[in-house]
């Protein structure tokens, strides 16, 4: 049969107190390097973040200045109508103006064959 070794029961709790505190110290440094990594994560992500929102402000001060350039549908529609009266208005008197520049050249032709034709007869032998 094996012999069995007696431990003195203080060896044992001296055994057991060292284990304990290695695995401590262990754990320690296990969360104390996950927080450190925790928090290098969080400034980079912070860094990151901060990033993106400078291209955000960025995109949206473009997007006011995009938008200041535009103008409503209601005011844009009604400039069109005003234009299109204003043109409606200039064509009317176009035609207008047409018919009196065509009645005048009537009338300086007439007026010129008239005296032509005067001065024709004066100086006729």
């Amino acid at each position: 049969m094996a012999e069995t070794k007696i431990i003195p029961a203080i060896a044992l709790q001296s055994f057991l107190e060292q284990r304990i505190d290695m695995e401590v110290a262990r754990l320690r440094e296990a969360i104390e390097t996950h927080i450190s990594h925790v928090r290098e994560g969080s400034y980079a992500d912070k860094a990151e973040l901060a990033r993106r929102l400078d291209i955000l402000n960025h995109a949206h001060d473009q997007a006011r200045e995009t938008l200041a350039t535009y103008i409503p549908r209601e005011l844009f529609d009604a400039k069109v109508v005003e234009l299109e009266k204003r043109v409606s208005a200039l064509d009317l008197w176009r035609a207008g103006s047409t018919a009196l520049v065509v009645g005048i050249t009537i009338g300086v032709a007439a007026a010129t064959g008239g005296i032509v034709s005067l001065l024709v007869s004066a100086f006729k032998p």
